[in-house]
């Protein structure tokens, strides 16, 4: 009898664990974008939208996801505006040199893919940067179909659905 009540209870278990997996990965499956930005228990929002505009995290169900977002590459450079005279002879002779220094302002796109898995008994999510060795792992504070919140190291993500 105990060993049919202990079985029991192991299989109700499996199926239990098994279910609030199923919830986890619908959770995360989708579009996310950041709502909140903590470094170090404080809010930086504003400068993480500075530094990546649009900033997009993609999780989708075959286990691949993508990280977009946009930011600004700055080229600067001198041009020289330069006068001559003629001189008595009719010579050119450099007379003035004006120099400008201007830049260029391009948006530009950076766009990083690869996979993702849950580790550690589903507490966390893991990305595996397609390409290199890169890894990066979060701890999974809360998720819902609209919001998921993440934390590593002194950073915290609250993400909203998109």
């Amino acid at each position: 009898m105990k060993k049919t009540i202990f079985l029991s209870l192991a299989a109700l278990l499996v199926i239990l664990v098994g279910c609030n997996e199923k919830k986890l990965l619908g959770d995360v499956e989708g579009t996310w974008g950041v709502k909140q930005y903590l470094f170090e228990t404080k809010d930086k929002t504003a400068d993480f939208n500075k530094q990546k505009p649009q900033f997009r995290w993609i999780f989708n169900a075959d286990k691949t996801f993508s990280e977009s977002y946009n930011y600004f590459d700055t080229t600067f450079y001198t041009t020289y505006d330069s006068t001559f005279v003629t001189d008595t002879l009719g010579n050119k002779v450099l007379d003035d040199i004006d120099t400008n220094n201007l830049f260029n302002l391009n948006q530009k796109s950076n766009l990083v893919s690869g996979e993702w898995v849950l580790t550690n008994s589903n507490k966390y999510l893991q990305l595996r940067d397609a390409g290199s060795s890169g890894v990066r792992e979060y701890k999974i504070v809360s998720h819902s179909k609209s919001s998921l919140e993440l934390f590593r190291g002194n950073e915290e993500f609250k993400l909203e659905a998109k």
